[in-house]
């Protein structure tokens, strides 16, 4: 019975939530919308959405695989799960559902697998950033009031500059964590120890997690497939009939993935 209970209880109370949320929605003008909409089109955006979450699990499952090999089906589940969680509360939680769903199935500790969430996260931030930085030099951008093509330039270099400067962080951080007498490891383990005992052995944790896979071929993939994703995205805008689809593409990928993960 509590297999089945508590599920179906969570998502009933998921949904009451969701009207909630959505309670002054026009609903009329919602079904109006979508009726005429094209099914075909609405099909394709639904199918591209999650192929770009399937992309992203296998992505991180090349960069989890030297500390354990998970599915890529479980990590897109996880993912997804991440998602709806972040949709109910906005507070850019996602990571830390899907890292505490995979650490509680594969019984791992939570800290390792929060910081490979993390790397994957950075990864994204930077090929963003090239990305942006490549649009910038020999993308063509609409005629528009303002100078675009200098902001989305400004906006890729700081992009490249925080998350390449984290991840640099981030491994250049895992050697001194590994020794006892150092600062770093002396801090880590005092906040562990004011904590409480479900944190022992917290510093170990991170270190495991701080990791960048050792085959060449899962390196490349992990970067081809950052890549993918955002292409991915892009084509979420084919329907809409713009010739400055691509170009609007990039501005919501901005929006919707910097600002929250910056939150985070």
């Amino acid at each position: 019975m509590s297999r089945w209970v508590i599920p179906i209880t969570g998502a009933v109370f998921a949904i009451a939530v969701l009207f909630w949320l959505y309670r002054d929605l026009d609903m009329p003008a919602f079904f109006q919308a979508l009726a005429a909409a094209k099914p075909a089109w609405l099909i394709l955006l639904a199918g591209t959405v999650l192929l770009e979450q399937l992309i992203r699990g296998w992505k991180w499952r090349q960069i989890l695989f030297d500390v354990k090999p998970v599915s890529s089906l479980r990590l897109f589940g996880a993912i997804l799960a991440g998602y709806g969680v972040a949709t109910l509360i906005p507070l850019g939680i996602s990571p830390l559902v899907r890292s505490w769903l995979i650490a509680r199935l594969e019984d791992m500790r939570l800290a390792c697998v929060l910081v490979t969430a993390a790397i994957e996260r950075f990864l994204d931030g930077i090929v963003f950033a090239l990305i942006a930085g490549l649009v910038a030099l020999v993308g063509t951008i609409p005629a528009m009031e303002g100078n675009v093509r200098n902001g989305l330039a400004i906006a890729g270099a700081l992009n490249l500059l925080l998350f390449g400067g984290l991840m640099g962080l981030l491994f250049r951080g895992r050697v001194p964590l590994s020794r006892d007498g150092s600062r770093a490891s002396r801090l880590v383990d005092w906040l562990a120890g004011k904590a409480g005992s479900r944190f022992d052995g917290v510093r170990d944790a991170i270190c495991e997690g701080i990791v960048w896979p050792r085959a060449r071929w899962r390196q490349i993939g992990a970067i081809s497939a950052s890549v993918a994703t955002k292409a991915v995205s892009a084509t979420h805008f084919f329907g809409r009939g713009s010739p400055s689809g691509w170009f609007s593409a990039f501005g919501t990928i901005w929006c919707s993935w910097f600002l929250p993960v910056s939150r985070w």
